[in-house]
């Protein structure tokens, strides 16, 4: 802080001066002090009527001014506030509140929002953490860094009798919801626990602890797309359908089992292929049926080590009426 003396009656609280010494020691250090705002100043005028002033100044470069030593700065405490606002035109996840105190025209400039984790790393450069931001007309507790009234920022959100649907019995149900309806539910009824993950169409995911199962509905469609797709149990693997089953490849379709293949339909079952057509078995091979018949557009041929063809009538024809037997 410097402090000078004068004779000069303009100088005025807040204004910057420019300071030099008396010319009887101007010849030591030079005339100029340099400038300064003045922060405190005192006029006196004495019984023969000359004008005298002291004044305090800080240096003209100055930014910050001091505090004077005896005042306190204001602290500001934690107050409740309502979300007006969270379209933050910096895209930095800021909102904008309207404090109890505030007329309806009124509001604060924009305030960060914190978070239980927030932050970045080798692989997330923005918005890693949980990000979930203040909806407009929520009400919020508001904070301030240090107890600076122009540092606030949002510590959370409050439930109110507006907005609260109360806990489940004995606390049992914790879950995060959207504005939309989409709910992630853990459930810790004894007996009964379960995670719920809900979409607000109908949609579910559902691990059932008691169940050691997980079962995923949905209203329409479950598609899955992956470079490969494995599908295996320790027991069996069912698929069922109140309409079709199709199974489709570009490529082959390969069935295989250590035990028996079986395959069965109440109604007609065709097998077709553009090329040819293989049955084989290492053992015997049956065909049966109400009618037996085997055709070939050029040739048919039954060949076996012994062949026989038997039935209560028998006939073997050609188109000519020509039968060789060889």
């Amino acid at each position: 802080m410097f402090e000078g003396q004068s004779n000069t009656c303009g100088i005025r609280l807040g204004e910057m001066v420019s300071t030099r010494l008396p010319e009887s020691l101007q010849q030591d250090v030079g005339p100029d002090l340099g400038r300064y705002r003045v922060l405190e100043i005192t006029h006196t005028v004495d019984d023969k009527g000359l004008y005298a002033n002291t004044f305090k100044g800080v240096a003209g470069a100055t930014e910050t001014l001091p505090l004077p030593e005896n005042v306190t700065p204001p602290t500001a405490f934690p107050e409740l506030a309502t979300v007006i606002d969270n379209a933050d035109p910096e895209n930095l996840g800021r909102v904008r509140v309207r404090f109890l105190w505030q007329n309806s025209d009124q509001n604060s400039n924009w305030i960060r929002v914190q978070t239980p984790d927030a932050g970045t790393s080798g692989v997330i450069e923005k918005n890693r953490g949980l990000f979930f931001i203040p909806e407009i007309d929520d009400q919020v507790m508001v904070a301030f860094e240090q107890g600076d009234p122009a540092r606030p920022y949002v510590a959370g959100s409050l439930f109110h009798q507006g907005n609260s649907g109360g806990m489940a019995p004995d606390n049992n149900l914790k879950s995060i919801t959207t504005r939309s309806g989409h709910t992630i539910e853990f459930d810790d009824t004894d007996g009964a626990e379960k995670i719920n993950i809900r979409d607000n169409g109908g949609s579910v995911i559902t691990f059932d602890t008691k169940e050691k199962s997980l079962l995923i509905q949905s209203v329409e469609n479950i598609d899955i797309s992956a470079k490969n797709i494995r599908l295996s149990a320790q027991e069996k693997v069912s698929i069922g359908a109140q309409q079709n089953v199709e199974i489709a490849a570009e490529a082959d379709v390969n069935t295989l089992a250590k035990g028996n293949v079986t395959t069965q339909s109440d109604g007609d079952t065709t097998l077709a292929a553009k090329g040819a057509l293989t049955a084989e078995a290492t053992a015997d091979a049956t065909i049966k049926g109400q009618n037996v018949t085997i055709e070939g557009k050029v040739a048919a041929d039954l060949i076996g080590m012994q062949t026989s063809v038997q039935g209560q009538m028998t006939a073997v024809q050609g188109a000519s009426g020509k039968v060789e037997v060889m």
